[in-house]
């Protein structure tokens, strides 16, 4: 799952303000009230898209096919890749990475868009795991 920094931010002010909080203003005690996920105690980090490009680009993608857009419908900015040659499995886990550890999402053709979709799951999941 894709965590944006300004969610965790959001989520923290959130915690700490108390608004989740019983009624009464007694801290939740219930099993499934409010906990605080674990990856709430990530600092997030900014990383400007130039430096996203510039690793995506390391990984082996034609430096031609990428480019950083906003994109309306997400109301975010995309790491974006033209249509073009295959990229192979471990380009599509390098950008997986990328994306997982920028924040930006990655934007392929629909000839790539499923194994990237694998590749990332793949990727998350091992992240997930090696906390």
């Amino acid at each position: 799952m894709r965590r944006s920094p300004f969610a965790v931010a959001l989520a923290a002010i959130v915690l700490a303000s108390g608004a989740g909080a019983a009624p009464t203003g007694a801290p939740p005690t219930a099993p499934g009230d409010l906990v605080r996920p674990d990856w709430m105690d990530e600092t997030p980090v900014i990383v400007p898209p130039e430096e996203a490009l510039r690793r995506l680009i390391n990984c082996g993608v034609d430096a031609a096919r990428v480019t950083a857009r906003d994109d309306a419908a997400l109301r975010e900015t995309v790491l974006a890749v033209a249509d073009g040659p295959a990229l192979t499995n471990d380009q599509l886990d390098c950008a997986a990475v990328v994306s997982l550890e920028t924040s930006y999402r990655v934007v392929l053709g629909p000839d790539l868009a499923g194994r990237y979709d694998a590749s990332y799951a793949r990727m998350e999941k091992a992240r997930t795991a090696g906390r």
